[in-house]
């Protein structure tokens, strides 16, 4: 399934596997929001290895909600896989922070 920014400075289309949609669900709409403008962000910027399957950890804006998600971005892949998505406590959160495993938010760098 293929999400387009709703932005006007270009359309950005991501890929999601159709479960990652359902995982996506279980949060309100406006962390949904939070969390496809991180997607957004980050697309161009994850890292690609021959792995199968990658994780990074993310926080909401309103900093007490924390996430993971689960991806595949391959070198010969135009753009990352989202395959799953969902909360985790602060302290898997700063886990994932201490091994620099985790989103960039637009305007700051963790």
């Amino acid at each position: 399934m293929d999400l387009k920014q709703k932005y006007t400075e270009g359309i950005k289309t991501l890929r999601f596997d159709l479960e990652f949609m359902d995982y996506l669900s279980d949060f309100y709409e406006d962390e949904q929001d939070d969390i496809i403008k991180q997607l957004i962000f980050n697309d161009d910027i994850l890292p690609k290895e021959n792995t199968l399957h990658q994780h990074l950890g993310g926080r909401l804006s309103n900093n007490e909600v924390y996430f993971i998600i689960e991806f595949i971005n391959e070198h010969h892949y135009e753009s990352p896989i989202y395959l799953h998505i969902e909360e985790v406590t602060l302290d898997e959160y700063l886990d994932l922070m201490i091994k620099k495993q985790t989103l960039q938010r637009d305007g700051d760098n963790t």
